[in-house]
């Protein structure tokens, strides 16, 4: 289950430490930080509120979290401007910066991403999810190379027959 520290006291600094940014989306960054109890690493995205697909995004990465192919949520902590989604670091980075640093792939390494890719987005779709933004820069590679599912940010959830 998510730790979710919505409502309490505890800061995000209370229990980590922000080692560095570690990327910018549209709607906020993502910085790398370090928990001060058990020293593990992971991801943070801080989002600003006023947007409606943050609460959105939580609630789906909640539902999602447990699958070995979508990013991992560990706790969400909110603030009077933002909220903190401290996730799974995936230290292998993202697809697309792979692809430029590899250049072309083979067919058989190409279809085997795309063959997980797909996966990811049954399990989704099977759990009533549309991710809408699956792209290389979305998935994510963890240090052995396999592939993660990230940014949330645009999912709707559905229903049967919707």
């Amino acid at each position: 289950d998510v730790h979710t520290q919505m409502g309490r006291k505890n800061k995000i600094e209370d229990d980590h430490t922000k080692v560095e940014v570690i990327g910018h989306g549209k709607f906020g960054s993502v910085w790398l930080c370090r928990s001060k109890l058990s020293g593990a690493e992971f991801a943070c995205k801080t989002l600003r509120k006023g947007e409606e697909t943050v609460h959105r995004e939580v609630e789906i990465m909640q539902h999602l979290s447990g699958h070995t192919g979508v990013v991992t949520l560990h706790s969400v902590y909110e603030e009077a401007d933002c909220f903190h989604l401290v996730m799974e670091l995936c230290s292998g980075g993202r697809l697309i910066d792979q692809m430029v640093e590899v250049g072309q792939y083979s067919e058989q390494r190409a279809a085997n991403i795309f063959k997980d890719v797909m996966w990811v987005i049954k399990y989704c779709h099977d759990m009533g999810v549309v991710h809408r933004d699956i792209k290389p820069e979305n998935i994510l590679l963890t240090t052995s190379g396999k592939i993660k599912l990230a940014d949330f940010g645009l999912a709707m959830r559905i229903s049967n027959g919707k």
